[in-house]
């Protein structure tokens, strides 16, 4: 017999969709109640008893039922109240890869890699929609501009480069570095953008004309931070020299001179409405905050890392929440509007390497991810973990973020594994 119709399961709600070769289309009802014990083959069977008719059809596709309905079994039994589950995995790379990024509408994402290549991803058909190859050397760096029409790459190359996001033709190439680029971000009007180098500079380029602006100078080792502040007049680099410092954007000259710190800094950012303030953390375990108008003395020092390194930390939109992880396994919590530790959260068993806050005004989940391949979701309120997700059974994580509508988590580990979690429902198989 030849299989001319076209069999489709949807989730919600859950039936089994038949379409024959003369367009009719007949709806088989399912009727199961599922749990996590439920048995694609025992549903399959109760489907052929209680449609004899359609039985010769449902022979021709047990495989593909049977399959769909293991899909429909794990679909149905989500919490897409709390639960993020797994959607895809990638392989991505032949070398390892540096960075993941999403673009602002969450559609796509970009996997950066030591080949060389960038990799933009079709987020819900997984497919690969270009590889980007111009570059010599490790990206290790990229950014969309806002509306995602644009895509700006730094690359171990020393070169940076302008690509069209939605094809990924290349556009302009930026010379002028001597040493590897660490990191690109725009202005606030995507006019210009700054460079953190391995060269001990930072560079502020002009898009439309190509060329260097200015070169910021006074760093004694690799700067491997560089951003504007809100009004982009003023440029924060962070170096392995154990400083940061802000440059007038304009004319280069240091304004201030973060010294207090022991070890090399690990990040460093304005605070987000109110670029007066500016945090800093390094490997030597304490997270600093200044207020510029009272100069370079720190205003407040937090130390509750037991001077383990803090390798990784984040802000959250407003800036009222700052949180800090690294070799002590704990992440910290910090009120930046009363200046006090708000939670200390444990669980992880390994040094961590990635922290986010949510996107968006309201702040509600922080997401973490380790040394030993594991990803935590967190609940802000309360400080509880809601969630462990493993990327990969003893290997270190690399990135772990959240698109901008917190709909979607990327994870990807040294194994160069990508792996997409959703907290939204699919609707058919």
């Amino acid at each position: 017999m030849e299989n001319n119709e076209k069999i489709k399961i949807n989730i919600f709600p859950a039936e089994l969709e038949i379409t024959k070769d003369n367009k009719e289309k007949i709806i088989l009802k399912i009727t199961e109640n599922f749990s996590n014990d439920s048995k694609p083959e025992n549903i399959y069977s109760d489907l052929c008893a209680q449609n004899a008719p359609m039985q010769q059809i449902l022979e021709n596709y047990k495989h593909q039922i049977i399959e769909a309905l293991t899909k429909l079994i794990s679909a149905s039994t989500i919490n897409p109240n709390k639960e993020y589950h797994l959607d895809k995995t990638f392989q991505c790379h032949d070398l390892p890869i540096s960075k993941i990024y999403f673009n602002h509408k969450g559609n796509n994402f970009l996997t950066c890699s030591y080949d060389g290549d960038a990799i933009l991803w079709d987020r819900k058909t997984g497919a690969t929609k270009y590889k980007i190859k111009h570059h010599a050397n490790t990206i290790n760096s990229a950014i969309f501009t806002h509306n995602d029409e644009l895509l700006l790459t730094g690359s171990f190359d020393n070169l940076c480069m302008l690509f069209d996001a939605s094809n990924g033709i290349r556009i302009k190439t930026f010379e002028g570095h001597e040493g590897e680029i660490v990191e690109v971000n725009f202005d606030i009007e995507e006019k210009k953008f700054c460079t953190a180098s391995m060269d001990l500079t930072s560079k502020i380029f002009d898009i439309e004309t190509a060329q260097t602006l200015i070169t910021l100078k006074g760093h004694d080792d690799v700067v491997f931070k560089a951003s504007f502040n809100n009004e982009s007049k003023l440029v924060l680099t962070g170096s392995y020299d154990k400083t940061a410092k802000i440059f007038d954007a304009q004319n280069g000259d240091i304004l201030f001179d973060f010294k207090e710190h022991k070890k090399e800094i690990s990040n460093c950012f304005f605070k987000p409405m109110d670029n007066n303030i500016v945090i800093t953390t390094s490997l030597d375990g304490l997270c600093k905050i200044y207020d510029i108008r009272n100069g370079e003395n720190s205003l407040k020092t937090f130390d509750d890392h037991l001077e383990k390194e803090i390798l990784c930390s984040d802000i959250s939109f407003y800036g009222k929440y700052l949180i800090t992880g690294g070799g002590d396994n704990i992440i910290n919590l910090y009120d930046l509007e009363k200046m006090e530790k708000i939670k200390t959260l444990e669980g992880h068993e390994k040094e961590i390497y990635s922290l986010h806050f949510n996107y968006g005004k309201e702040t509600k989940k922080i997401l973490s991810g380790d040394g030993l391949g594991q990803c935590r979701l967190w609940n802000l309120k309360d400080g509880e973990c809601t969630q462990v997700i493993d990327s990969s059974e003893e290997t270190e994580i690399i990135s772990c973020i959240f698109n901008e509508s917190n709909s979607d988590i990327l994870v990807c580990d040294v194994d160069n594994i990508v792996k997409l979690y959703t907290n939204e429902i699919p609707v058919n198989y």
